[in-house]
């Protein structure tokens, strides 16, 4: 896969939603998906942060952060 096309997923944490988007090389969005965080649970809130960062994965991300 070329550089171009390459894509990476960013991971928002609060204390009241969790966000996960897809972004191209040049930070253009391409998907985004949104989960409220359990904040007084922090297993839940990790199992959260894989829930949105597994609704925008696709084939073409090559970093998650």
């Amino acid at each position: 896969m070329d550089s171009e096309r390459a894509q990476a997923v960013g991971i928002d944490v609060g204390g009241t939603k969790t966000a996960a988007v897809r972004v191209t090389a040049a930070g253009e969005i391409l998907a985004r998906h949104v989960l409220p965080t359990p904040a007084d649970d922090m297993l839940e809130t990790l199992e959260t942060m894989v829930e949105a960062a597994r609704g925008v994965l696709t084939p073409e991300v090559r970093t998650v952060g």
